[in-house]
């Protein structure tokens, strides 16, 4: 055997994966799907003897989808009448997610924005699902307490009175 240098002589290999004439195929695969290629190896051998020579095997190689998952962080309570909010992730993938409600008649979600609605558990549910390169995710649920409001009444106290006489009239208040 002597020295031989390798390409790719037809078809397409792997976006992302490089074949080097010393016969190295590596690299990142960026593009999943499968392909089909051939290698051809020519040695260094001189026109005189009738060179140089080549070979060529037909390769396929399948580049599966990648994995990934949601990173869904804990949601803190709300009081009842709290101002819509957005809510965010983060996907391996680096793909959006999106977002539902499990909880419709406690909490709705627009885009990425959540309304109150009532008091009770709202559970917000992060879904991405995948493309052409990545599987779906698993979904991930994050629930969060809607609480009632706090509604203080005014004053903190009110004076005392005299049997029989006529009360000073207080107003009361809430707030």
């Amino acid at each position: 055997g002597g020295s031989y240098s390798f390409n790719v002589s037809s078809g397409v290999k792997p976006f992302g994966l490089a074949l080097t004439s010393a016969g190295v195929l590596s690299g990142t695969p960026t593009v999943a799907g499968t392909y089909y290629f051939a290698a051809t190896a020519t040695d260094n051998s001189s026109a005189a003897i009738g060179g140089p020579f080549l070979g060529s095997r037909a390769y396929s190689i399948a580049i599966d989808k990648g994995s990934q998952t949601i990173n869904f962080g804990s949601l803190p309570s709300k009081p009842f009448g709290s101002a819509p909010f957005a809510v965010s992730v983060t996907t391996t993938s680096q793909l959006s997610a999106t977002f539902t409600s499990l909880t419709p008649a406690v909490c709705t979600v627009s885009g990425s924005t959540v309304t109150i609605g009532a008091v009770g558990t709202c559970t917000i549910r992060a879904s991405q699902a995948g493309n052409q390169n990545w599987n779906p995710a698993s979904n991930s649920d994050q629930s969060f307490g809607v609480t009632p409001p706090t509604i203080t009444v005014s004053p903190a106290t009110v004076p005392g009175g005299i049997f029989g006489g006529i009360y000073v009239t207080q107003n009361l208040s809430a707030s």
